[in-house]
């Protein structure tokens, strides 16, 4: 059986000088000179669900060998078995402290190599290297770097005293605090509701709340807070922002406000520069507007672009004296939208797009929006309001290898946007390498680069009349690419997926684009093979929601990346930076394989989501197309996860619980 690597060996199972017996319902470990942290070290890591059995020579018994997953926290669905070690007398507590040094957070190999570090929390005070260095998660290795009281209050075998472990420091994060509110919907559909200063002091005590139950410093605080019409349908919308709640969001800098409404679907939020260009203009109460808009009443123009879809008036406006006064644009500051559209069964979602319709009828599309299947609505963000409605532009080209590639839906969005072009008139190639002078052309054209402005070349071995010239000059001088030697760039050579997390690293930085924490950390099983000029982008990039993992929990940090891969970082990086909440729920990682997540971790064990029943494996991959066995059970899962239910697979009857009779 092949190893993953979560132990980090890939050879047979190592017993050391441990003996593993049954006692009492417990698995247990007789130490003597080695401990069961050292014979699980050399372990391979098993498919989740099974359990198996291999002759330990003890007593003539069988010894029963869990998943990592059971090993570590006893995921929902198995029978959980604990783990306890034997321990001499003198002995050293839980094998470095806590779960094996901050379970998959923690950094390294299950916080920290050996379980916590070292010799069952001797030697090095439980942590190695602080749970894994820079790919450890910011915490550590899960506390006191590598858990607990340096492998249990006397760090290791002998009762000598040890030095106290240093103050665990915090990660700092952003932290979002949510609060629920209800609006009052009148008889001509129009929900309203005024944000108080209570509604934002419970905000940020919940995030601060949030943040210590996490065990982070909050770097920035978002307010979130959900607008119920109490079942009631409103086409209209009507908030309230009094001074005194614009002032106290500035004083407080909350990075913005967003109101999320349930009837009809529709967010809108603000950051602290809109804010404060919104108290600004109006030094008064302002009122937020979002109106239905009959699609008849349209310009021809505008029905083009539009259609049918749904569209909306927003308008921001004040008194001024007797008269009310709108605020259109937000100078610096942005405005985020959804507007909740489910598309027709002829569109691919990746063509979608936001549609501008100006004072005068012309409509435009609005760059950078893009649908998001999590939420089910058009995503975009503005520095004003205006009319703004969903749009379809059909693609020019029809590639015939991407129809079932699981990374369709980006490379609908990326060709439909112009930042990338097949290989052929019918072919995209989406497994084939992204190249270096590619990759540079679709995150200039994503920048909106003025080409005209960068006539200079830098490189002998990149053509004056090439059409990639401009943006590998443009790359260049902004710090997101560098030459290879010898005055090259080298524009044919391909990326490695550790290339590109500093790339695309490189590139946020250049626009200003603070990358959002919105997942935990986790350390992958071929870390140690990510280069460590690399290793912080990949980090970073991976916290943020952008790149991925790929199967068994590996980042393959040498292998080329794709052009479906970069398709797919390429459109995450539009939605983060439209909504950095689109990291949560469904999601592909760079094999394709689906993964849920939740409060910035991804979900494993049973879940239910939206009244369906699936199972993700130990590294959150949800189980698909094949039998799989939880807790002694045969299950069948289908292609898209569901279970499979009072039917035949395989000859075997299945029940109504989905579960495989037995013959």
């Amino acid at each position: 059986m092949e190893a993953s690597g979560y132990f980090g060996g890939d050879t047979s199972f190592g017993i050391c000088s441990s003996n593993i017996i049954i006692n009492g319902g417990k698995v247990e470990a007789n130490s003597g000179e080695g401990d069961i942290s050292k014979a699980m070290t050399s372990a391979p890591a098993f498919d989740s669900g099974y359990t198996h059995r291999n002759n330990a020579g003890t007593n003539g018994g069988d010894a029963i060998f869990m998943t990592d997953a059971e090993l570590t926290r006893g995921i929902n669905g198995f029978k959980y078995i604990e783990i306890t070690p034997y321990i001499p007398s003198g002995g050293g507590g839980n094998s470095g402290g806590g779960n094996s040094g901050g379970g998959n957070s923690g950094g390294g190999n299950s916080g920290g190599g050996n379980s916590g570090g070292g010799n069952s929390g001797g030697g090095n005070s439980g942590g190695g290297n602080s749970g894994g260095g820079n790919s450890g998660g910011g915490n550590s290795g899960g506390g006191n770097s590598g858990g607990g009281n340096s492998g249990g209050g006397n760090s290791g075998r002998s009762s000598s005293n040890s030095p106290a472990p240093a103050p665990s420091v915090k990660p700092s994060e952003p932290v979002t605090g949510k609060i629920e509110s209800k609006a009052t919907v009148n008889s001509t559909g129009t929900a309203s509701i005024s944000i108080t200063e209570q509604n934002i002091t419970d905000a940020i005590a919940n995030a601060k709340a949030e943040a210590e139950k996490n065990g982070v410093a909050p770097s920035e605080i978002k307010v979130v807070i959900n607008v119920s019409t109490n079942g009631k349908k409103a086409a209209n919308i009507t908030l309230n922002l009094p001074k005194a709640v614009q002032l106290q969001i500035i004083s407080n800098e909350i990075a913005g406000i967003e109101l999320v409404f349930d009837h009809p679907e529709i967010a809108v939020g603000f950051n602290q520069l809109a804010l404060t260009e919104i108290n600004r203009q109006a030094n008064a109460d302002v009122q937020i507007t979002v109106t239905k808009t009959d699609n008849s009443k349209l310009s021809n123009d505008a029905k083009k672009a539009i259609g049918k879809r749904p569209v909306y008036d927003f308008k921001a406006s004040y008194k001024n004296g007797s008269k009310n006064k709108n605020i259109t644009n937000f100078g610096s500051g942005r405005v985020y939208t959804s507007i909740p559209y489910t598309p027709a069964k002829n569109e691919s979602v990746g063509y979608l797009h936001g549609v501008y319709v100006n004072g005068k009828g012309k409509a435009s599309r609005v760059p950078g929006s893009t649908y998001d299947t999590n939420s089910k609505s058009l995503l975009f963000s503005t520095n004003h309001f205006s009319v703004y409605g969903v749009g379809y532009t059909a693609p020019s080209a029809k590639y015939t290898d991407i129809g079932t590639h699981w990374a369709k839906d980006s490379i609908d969005y990326v060709v439909g946007r112009g930042l990338l072009s097949g290989t052929t008139k019918t072919t995209f190639s989406p497994d084939s390498a992204m190249t270096r002078e590619v990759l540079v052309m679709v995150l200039g054209k994503l920048a909106g680069v003025d080409t005209k402005a960068y006539t200079t070349n830098s490189f002998t071995d990149v053509k004056a009349g090439s059409s990639y010239r401009p943006y590998i000059e443009w790359a260049y001088k902004k710090g997101i690419i560098q030459g290879i030697e010898d005055n090259q760039f080298a524009p044919d050579r391909a990326i490695t997926r550790e290339e590109i997390a500093v790339i695309m690293a490189n590139y946020a930085k250049a626009l200003n684009y603070k990358l959002p924490v919105t997942r935990s950390a986790i350390t992958y099983a071929d870390a140690s093979s990510i280069g460590s000029n690399y290793a912080e982008a990949v980090k970073s990039m991976q916290q943020a929601g952008i790149l991925m993992g790929e199967t068994n929990n590996k980042f393959n940090p040498k292998a080329n990346v794709t052009r479906a891969e970069v398709s797919a970082m390429i459109h995450r990086l539009v939605k983060l930076t439209i909504d950095p909440t689109t990291a949560e729920g469904w999601t592909q990682n760079d094999d394709g394989q689906y993964m849920y997540y939740k409060n910035s971790k991804n979900v494993t064990g049973w879940q239910t989501i939206d009244g369906v029943s699936y199972f993700f494996d130990i590294y959150g991959i949800m189980v698909s197309r094949k039998w799989f066995q939880i807790d002694g059970k045969w299950y069948y899962f289908n292609a898209d996860g569901t279970l499979a239910r009072n039917t035949k697979i395989d000859e075997f009857e299945v029940d109504e619980n989905g579960v495989r009779k037995i013959m």
